[in-house]
């Protein structure tokens, strides 16, 4: 398992703006999915990255929680994307 730390902030940010930060793990290391999203094209750079880490975040929850509400009737779905995806 992989350990990864994620701090995102607001640009312009305000005084008032905190930075939101999390921690989560993949079984998957990150950099080689970025590369491979980046080498399929089909979405510019930085909307690459942020689908990537964004997808990779969402599964790692889903995963965990895969036979609860609401994901226990998403999983399948879910599984027929990544399958897809993976394809490409």
């Amino acid at each position: 398992m992989y350990s990864y730390s994620v701090t995102v902030h607001k640009k312009p940010a305000t005084e008032s703006d905190e930075p939101i930060s999390f921690d989560f793990t993949s079984h998957d290391e990150l950099a080689g999915i970025l590369a491979r999203a980046k080498s399929k094209g089909f979405l510019p750079g930085e909307e690459a990255t942020a689908f990537a880490v964004g997808l990779k975040i969402f599964a790692s929850v889903m995963i965990e929680h895969r036979k609860e509400e609401p994901f226990a009737e998403f999983a399948e779905h879910f599984g027929a994307f990544m399958r897809k995806l993976k394809s490409m």
